[in-house]
């Protein structure tokens, strides 16, 4: 009997545990390799600050490196990707662009939040701004400027609510500091 108890309260915590990892919020953003020397990693941050960054190609030193930010920093991120509607984006935000680069480092973000978990990625979407470099008129005949005028804004709207979540993880996280650790011999 008291063995029993023993094994079904092992079972209990061993049990516990696991649905308390399944149902912890997290965020993973991972950054894949270009045509160049972009760094290739993979950060995931948990909602109770403990996160873990780990480099892959281009980087020298393929080991972990674990850091802890404050809970308020992890509510920013969480925040921010409410108020961007992250979790109503494409999986992936190319489907929606205008016009593809080829040599771009890809960026995937997941993020799970309570009973919502969303993956989207973004590797070749290139959008034309008003006053850039690129021309969208340049591009298209006036029959198609409408058309593709809306796609490019959609698009923006995407891109800009995306790397703001993007880059208020590197900042809160510091994860150019720890890259730079990992890339130097």
């Amino acid at each position: 009997m008291k063995n029993s108890l023993l094994v079904l309260l092992l079972l209990l915590t061993l049990g516990c545990s696991s649905l308390q990892k399944i149902n912890s919020d997290y965020i993973v953003l991972q950054r894949t390799p270009c045509f160049g020397s972009c760094p290739d990693y993979k950060l995931t941050l948990f909602e109770n600050g403990n996160g873990i960054i780990k480099g892959s190609g281009f980087i020298t030193k393929k080991e972990k490196i674990k850091f802890s930010i404050s809970r308020e920093a992890v509510d920013i991120i969480f925040s921010i990707a409410d108020s961007v509607n992250f979790f109503s984006y494409p999986s992936n935000i190319d489907d929606v662009c205008v016009s593809e680069v080829s040599d771009m480092s890809g960026t995937f973000l997941t993020i799970k939040k309570s009973s919502e978990k969303k993956k989207v990625s973004e590797k070749e979407c290139l959008v034309f701004y008003p006053d850039g470099y690129f021309k969208i008129e340049s591009f298209y005949s006036e029959a198609e400027l409408d058309s593709v005028s809306r796609q490019n804004e959609i698009a923006m709207k995407y891109l800009e609510g995306f790397y703001s979540i993007v880059n208020n993880i590197d900042s809160l996280s510091n994860s150019n500091v720890m890259i730079e650790k990992l890339i130097k011999k």
